[in-house]
């Protein structure tokens, strides 16, 4: 992998590490779907931030690697509830989870991935011994429900004001991809630049919502 750009290169490592997840887990019902989910694609942003920042602070690669896929997980645990919740036919031009293996399955899938996922990021604080990782996992999930609970209120609200609007996509989309750059610095032992890189993840993330 030495002729690839770096970011390939990270996401290269990061699907080989993927794939070996959860393989042949069983009970199938309730694993299928993950392993659906996490193999339909899509940019990887979220895991790219944390493995590239903390790759630039020198953080331990094995613990980066267990917070990227914990946060990968994550996202794709809100997409695959979201898409029950909005009855969808079709993620990444593939068909949603819960047509392919049933709404109920999906749900306890989704569910089990949401465990995991601060299972993961628990590995990757004892790994690296940088604390408060699953405690950073725990806060943003929260807020990432706090905005899609915002999103549901806003389909029945004659007026949205745009004020509204920024803090639902904060808490809804922003507040992960800034994690994912505030766990990279914790991983890399920088906590001084902890802010400033969650900062930026915020404003980067709200300001791709609003041109998507």
């Amino acid at each position: 992998m030495t002729n690839l750009h770096p970011a390939a290169e990270l996401l290269a490592s990061f699907d080989s590490y993927r794939l070996e997840q959860f393989r042949n887990a069983r009970p199938a019902l309730l694993y299928e779907p993950l392993v659906y989910m996490m193999n339909l694609g899509g940019k990887r942003i979220r895991p790219l931030a944390t493995l590239w920042v903390a790759k630039q602070l020198g953080g331990d690669p094995v613990a980066a690697m267990d917070a990227a896929y914990g946060v990968e997980l994550f996202h794709n645990f809100t997409l695959m509830h979201d898409d029950i919740m909005d009855a969808a036919e079709k993620r990444r031009n593939q068909m949603c989870a819960h047509l392919r293996f049933g709404s109920s399955a999906a749900i306890l899938s989704g569910d089990v991935m949401l465990i995991e996922s601060i299972r993961y990021l628990r590995e990757a604080e004892e790994k690296s011994g940088a604390p408060g990782l699953c405690d950073l996992l725990i806060r943003t999930a929260r807020e990432v429900c706090e905005g899609q609970a915002m999103d549901m209120e806003f389909e029945s609200s004659r007026e949205v004001g745009l004020e509204d609007y920024i803090e639902m996509i904060r808490r809804k989309t922003a507040v992960l991809l800034a994690a994912c750059l505030e766990l990279g610095t914790r991983i890399g032992k920088r906590p001084e630049i902890a802010g400033t890189c969650y900062s930026l993840g915020l404003w980067t993330g709200i300001g791709f919502q609003l041109e998507d």
